[in-house]
């Protein structure tokens, strides 16, 4: 077999590895928009933010989206989709950002880019409004649902009343909102603590095929000593 075939071979190889490998691994769940969403995630209070976007491939890539899964009442968990590539590019500037948002009171639903903890925030079943000297007031959550703040990773930020009525107003307008200054988003200073930069899920099913290349030379010289 030629050197040009073999390796015609081991890139077919490598690329149905790959691709049974993130199947096993992903689900069979493909999110072409945003509209998807409220039936991948059922549950209700749900804050679906996007923490990671990447792609996987040398010649023919697939795109995933990274998701953390704020609850209401359990621990948050992490989930992997494959996405459209435009569904990707749409978000460029969304990373740290909740696209979806379902409340427990009439399964009201959400899918404008806010930042998260849109759906808590406001709602006095889970905390209130705490009047400052100076006038302002704060958002603090129940003792019950005190560890929302750090499960939707806001560091030292505590939203105002400003904040709240700022949101609304681009809930409204249906208008992604990344803060009264820029905190969220790819680029906020407050969504840098939730945004996954890290390639553990790329290097999980990376195939090197160099490596592969010099071990396939390696065994056929083996091979002509024997």
């Amino acid at each position: 077999m030629g050197k040009i075939t073999l390796y015609f071979v081991l890139i077919i190889s490598y690329l149905g590895l790959s691709t049974a490998n993130i199947t096993r691994e992903r689900g069979s769940s493909y999110l072409v928009n945003e509209n998807m969403l409220p039936k991948l995630f059922m549950d209700s209070p749900v804050c679906v933010i996007l923490v990671g976007a990447f792609s996987l491939g040398y010649f023919f890539k697939t795109y995933y989206h990274q998701y953390k899964v704020v609850y209401g009442f359990r621990p948050p968990e992490y989930f992997v989709i494959k996405t459209s590539h435009e569904f990707i590019q749409q978000n460029e500037a969304n990373l740290g950002l909740s696209l979806f948002r379902r409340s427990e009171q009439n399964n009201e639903e959400s899918t404008i880019p806010m930042p998260p903890g849109a759906l808590f925030i406001g709602n006095l079943a889970y905390g209130n409004w705490q009047q400052q000297d100076s006038g302002n007031r704060l958002w603090k959550f129940h003792r019950p649902y005190r560890h929302l703040a750090k499960d939707l990773a806001w560091g030292d930020f505590v939203p105002d009343f400003d904040f709240y009525q700022k949101m609304q107003f681009y809930i409204k307008q249906r208008t992604p909102f990344y803060g009264q200054n820029n905190e969220f988003g790819t680029n906020g200073t407050v969504s840098k603590n939730i945004i996954k930069k890290n390639t553990s899920w790329q290097q999980k099913f990376k195939f090197d095929l160099k490596k592969l290349w010099f071990r396939w030379i390696s065994l056929n010289q083996e091979r002509k000593f024997l």
